[in-house]
């Protein structure tokens, strides 16, 4: 019997661009369509790799069901791969689509969680990193008090399933811990820049579950922080920065208005009439030089009037 020959970097070229181009090109112009599509696709890509070895675990148990012992390691194994490899799937898929990702959620920011959130993928993190090896050992303990295995044997399989279960175990936890970890490290990002005053800063979304809420809260953050600096700035324009920081400063956290009562001074206040204005003024609007000739005895007339007022005040 011979072996099909293996998939070449050809043949699965055309796949790989039927698949781009049902990911990223809609047959309706609905871009909801295309958003739940994109968001759909690890799932879908999951259950296809789930049903495929899950399908392929029942063909080969069926085989194999007049050797128990034969048929029970191989139905173990199949299944420990088929979790192992869909989870693997899963995450791979939607690491691969983070771009398109980022571009559909920063048009559309997620208000409620969809996908697997945080609770799922730990949940889910632990039955394919641990109990899935476990169930195995205990099936393969269980088949060791019916079947008499030789104790080499046994040994030898307690030791090949163990190492591969560590192995498998390690390598989905740290998938787990990076899916859950960027979305963090985008948000930690952010805040350094906000802590250095730079208020022009956004992460990108590239999550819908819990972690994506909290990308595009902190997006929120940092817009009101950055209509809340423009407003300062025309503030401090219009009245000052010494006005504007004493505002600030003075402000009650109760939303109540804020009292600019100033300083409490005494002042003198000298009042001067001039009499014949209407006169005075005829007068100075025929020539220019009767106006400077006007204002030359002015200022003549407040040095006089300044030295009134120290000798009242002294």
């Amino acid at each position: 019997m011979s072996l099909p020959p293996p998939s070449t970097p050809r043949s699965r070229f055309p796949a790989i661009v039927w698949g781009y181009f049902w990911l990223t090109i809609s047959a309706s112009a609905d871009e909801g369509i295309e958003g739940r599509t994109i968001l759909a696709a690890p799932s879908r890509m999951a259950v296809i790799r789930g049903t495929v070895w899950l399908t392929a675990t029942l063909v080969m148990v069926v085989i194999n069901v007049k050797t128990p012992p034969l048929a029970t390691t191989v139905g173990a194994s199949l299944f420990v791969a088929a979790t192992v490899t869909t989870a693997m799937s899963y995450w791979m898929c939607e690491r691969a689509l983070r771009p398109s990702v980022v571009e559909l959620l920063t048009k559309n920011p997620p208000t409620t969680p969809r996908g697997a959130g945080l609770r799922l993928r730990a949940v889910s993190a632990w039955v394919v990193g641990t109990g899935v090896p476990r169930l195995f050992l205990m099936l393969v303990a269980a088949s060791a008090l019916v079947v008499d295995y030789l104790r080499d044997r046994l040994a030898w399989v307690v030791l090949t399933f163990g190492t591969g279960a560590i192995a498998s175990g390690l390598t989905v936890a740290a998938f787990t811990a990076a899916t859950t970890a960027d979305p963090i490290d985008e948000v930690r990002r952010g805040m350094q820049h906000v802590e250095r005053g730079d208020y022009d800063v956004s992460v990108p979304v590239f999550d819908a579950s819990e972690l994506g809420l909290l990308q595009a809260g902190f997006n929120t953050m940092a817009v009101g922080l950055r209509e809340r600096e423009r407003l300062r700035d025309l503030f401090g324009r219009n009245v000052g920065r010494d006005v504007a920081r004493l505002a600030e400063e003075s402000g009650s956290m109760d939303g109540a208005q804020t009292e600019m009562g100033g300083a409490n001074c005494e002042v003198a206040v000298l009042f001067v009439d001039v009499v014949g204005s209407t006169a005075l003024a005829a007068f100075a609007a025929r020539t220019r030089r009767d106006t400077q000739r006007l204002l030359r005895g002015g200022g003549r007339r407040r040095r006089t009037a300044q030295g009134l007022c120290e000798q009242v005040r002294g």
